[in-house]
């Protein structure tokens, strides 16, 4: 028998050999399938590898243009905000066809960046007692409702004092896409199986 023989089927004398033979065609039929299944899903993958490179390729001009129209746009807004957002609370809306420009006051708050720090920093100012509870954390609550601290505060080192302010934001209107192509992105198991 030669390197490349195939190896002889096995015999059984309760199994007629042309059963065996047929079981063994459908597993070489099954095996051949699988190997393609694999091969085809991993030329897709190349494929959509390839075309999601080339639509960001594509998108790049759009995804730099960004900053600009919505530099424009908050421009447009402040400038006009008083005739077009007239009486509508705290927040302040501009509706139009394709979005909205909003106006959102924030509240004042404090954030620890380094906790640690900030603790070593306010025990040497003597505001322990003050600003940290028994664990040794920072009570920021107190410390936002405490004006002079509060000053202070902003020269400690792992505190960050984030004034109230108005969030500008642009809502675009969205966009509703429908596909209905649906791929299945996992390979049939082909585990000893060679393509």
């Amino acid at each position: 028998m030669g390197a490349n023989a195939a190896p002889a089927l096995p015999a059984h004398p309760n199994v007629p050999p042309g059963e065996i033979t047929q079981a063994n065609n459908n597993l070489g039929e099954l095996r051949r399938i699988y190997a393609a299944v694999a091969r085809r899903q991993a030329e897709l993958d190349a494929t959509v590898a390839t075309l999601v490179a080339a639509a960001q390729a594509d998108i790049q001009a759009d995804i730099e243009a960004i900053p600009a129209l919505e530099a424009d746009l908050e421009l447009f807004a402040d400038d006009y905000r008083d005739e077009l957002a007239k009486g509508r609370g705290e927040t302040k809306t501009i509706r139009l066809p394709n979005g909205e420009l909003v106006f959102k006051p924030t509240t004042l708050s404090v954030s620890i960046d380094d906790e640690d720090k900030a603790l070593a920093d306010i025990a040497r100012r003597g505001w322990s007692e003050r600003f940290t509870e028994p664990k040794r954390i920072i009570v920021k609550d107190r410390l936002k409702d405490d004006d002079d601290a509060l000053r202070d505060a902003r020269k400690i080192k792992g505190i960050t004092v984030n004034d109230p302010e108005e969030q500008f934001q642009i809502k675009p209107a969205a966009i509703k896409l429908k596909s209905d192509t649906k791929l299945k992105t996992e390979p049939p198991e082909t585990d000893g199986i060679d393509s």
